[in-house]
């Protein structure tokens, strides 16, 4: 039986690091960030979303 672990942290930042992830952006950002994992069928560990910058931490298997 294969086994793999394949674990990723992507980090995102804002044009010149501005501020503008905040309130419904920020919302936004995340919904669509989970919305594609699920689509594209990666494990999700943590989405973090700063005011400059997006961190994202997920498992993918070997197909991606």
């Amino acid at each position: 039986m294969p086994f793999w672990k394949l674990n990723y942290h992507l980090v995102w930042s804002t044009r010149q690091r501005l501020p503008v992830l905040r309130g419904e952006i920020a919302r936004v950002a995340k919904a669509s960030i989970l919305s594609t994992a699920t689509k594209i069928e990666v494990r999700v560990h943590t989405i973090s979303v700063q005011p400059d910058h997006v961190h994202f931490a997920f498992a993918a298997g070997p197909k991606w």
